[in-house]
């Protein structure tokens, strides 16, 4: 049974105020890499620990870029994150199987953890 993921962001004036996100890690080459597919950025770093702090700060340069530029919300919805109905500030991130994402890159063995940033 695959596991229900928990990416998720929550927008307060316009800026991500919260960010959850799904990381799936593996080992390539000696390197801890590390992946978000909800938003398909990639961090990697020579210990797991060092690849956490890469993707931290990776993520938080994307939110700098989107914000500067005025481009979240198409961004979001460029990654496959769905905009609510009801709610502008509610969006659905996308689906995805870690399992195919992984299997496509050839990767056998991997981790899947969640990363909770306030921003």
């Amino acid at each position: 049974m695959v596991k229900r993921f928990t990416d998720g962001v929550k927008i307060k004036n316009g800026k991500v105020a919260l960010l959850n996100l799904t990381i799936l890690g593996y080992e390539e080459d000696g390197m801890q890499v590390l992946y978000s597919p909800a938003l398909d950025i990639y961090a990697y770093g020579s210990t797991k620990q060092e690849a956490l702090q890469a993707m931290d700060e990776t993520i938080h340069l994307y939110i700098d870029h989107v914000h500067e530029e005025g481009t979240l919300v198409n961004d979001l919805i460029n990654h496959g994150w769905k905009k609510g109905q009801l709610l502008e500030n509610k969006f659905t991130p996308p689906k995805y199987d870690p399992r195919i994402i992984m299997s496509n890159l050839g990767v056998d063995s991997f981790q899947v953890q969640d990363r909770l940033l306030a921003l």
